[in-house]
């Protein structure tokens, strides 16, 4: 289905770099716990970083943070590229925005996330590693996820 300026609603979707990334990383910066299908409808609001008696300009900055380590991580390990329109403070700028809005969902900063950047299936000469190892933790029963990044050189 087509939203007003006739292009096709964003859902939220595992075969989507934005999502899939997105969630990613911010289970990594344990920002979330849910799994990936429930995640998608998470407000803002409910992420790690959000404290309810912040003021709007504390939020602000920590809201300038977060999408600080999102930006890094896309181009420096991912390395995905900006759309046209864009550029290091407009990324950051329109991040923030999003995850300053109480109500917005993660499948929202998904989808600005997807106008923000290119993501290639494979980096040339070089292969980006990502894996979560679920872990039960002993004494409380819950899962713990601890994130792995690496990069290596392609022989190929």
């Amino acid at each position: 289905m087509a939203d007003s300026t006739g292009k096709p609603e964003f859902k939220w979707n595992q075969n989507n770099m934005a999502c899939r990334n997105t969630y990613m990383l911010l289970i990594g910066l344990k920002q979330l716990t849910e799994p990936f299908s429930q995640a998608g409808t998470k407000p803002m609001k409910q992420l790690t970083f959000w404290n309810p008696a912040a003021t709007g300009n504390m939020r602000e900055l920590t809201a300038t943070g977060l999408a600080t380590q999102l930006d890094k991580f896309y181009m420096k390990v991912l390395f995905a590229g900006y759309e046209d329109g864009y550029e290091f403070h407009k990324a950051i700028e329109t991040m923030k925005e999003t995850l300053c809005a109480a109500d917005k969902t993660l499948c929202q900063l998904a989808e600005i996330i997807d106008e923000i950047y290119g993501f290639q299936m494979s980096p040339p000469n070089f292969v980006g590693v990502l894996r979560f190892d679920r872990l039960q933790h002993r004494e409380g029963g819950f899962n713990q996820h601890h994130f792995h990044t690496g990069l290596y050189q392609h022989k190929g």
